[in-house]
């Protein structure tokens, strides 16, 4: 069985629909049922757990062969600690395989605030043993547009916080995609 983390979101659930449409079987992780309407109407079973708890992702990883690993977001200590109850919780679980979103620079010269936060968990899920993929995902091309291009028709100016940075954009579909296989 595969199971779906942050089936709930974007990414998560565009996964969830794509693995659930080529007949897998497959389950949706979600922190409450409050904001799952769309997980409940997709007709999958639901697994409640939250990266914060780790009992809870120990009870949804019960009986799970691949895991989909949808990436934290929010302050980097407490998604490095998030990642880590993930790939820890699995392990322990004894999941087969996990598919995780990284991101594409994790240079130990990197200075982007997030490299430490998906090289420690790039580390971990190495360490653990079992089988892994990581989609190094790149600035998602979406949000480009709805951050940044889209001010810049009232501004006329386009401010991307990028410096001297390479950026090779990609649709959150498309990495939904490269996971619902």
């Amino acid at each position: 069985m595969i199971l779906v983390t942050g089936a709930s979101g974007y990414v998560g659930g565009a996964v969830l629909k794509r693995l659930s449409e080529r007949g897998h079987s497959v389950s949706a992780m979600v922190r409450n049922l409050a904001g799952a309407a769309e997980v409940r109407a997709a007709g999958v079973p639901i697994r409640i757990a939250n990266y914060e708890d780790r009992a809870s992702l120990e009870r949804a990883f019960d009986g799970v062969d691949r895991l989909v690993f949808v990436a934290s977001d929010g302050d980097a200590r407490a998604v490095m600690r998030q990642h880590a109850n993930v790939i820890d919780a699995a392990a322990d679980a004894g999941v087969g395989h996990i598919v995780f979103t990284s991101i594409v620079d994790i240079d130990a010269a990197s200075t982007f605030y997030f490299t430490p936060v998906y090289r420690d968990a790039e580390r971990r899920l190495a360490e653990r043993g079992a089988g892994a993929t990581l989609l190094r995902c790149s600035l998602y091309a979406d949000l480009i547009l709805s951050n940044w291009l889209r001010p810049a028709r009232a501004t006329g100016e386009i401010a991307l916080p990028l410096a001297e940075a390479r950026v090779a954009p990609i649709s959150r579909d498309d990495v939904a995609e490269a996971q619902g296989t």
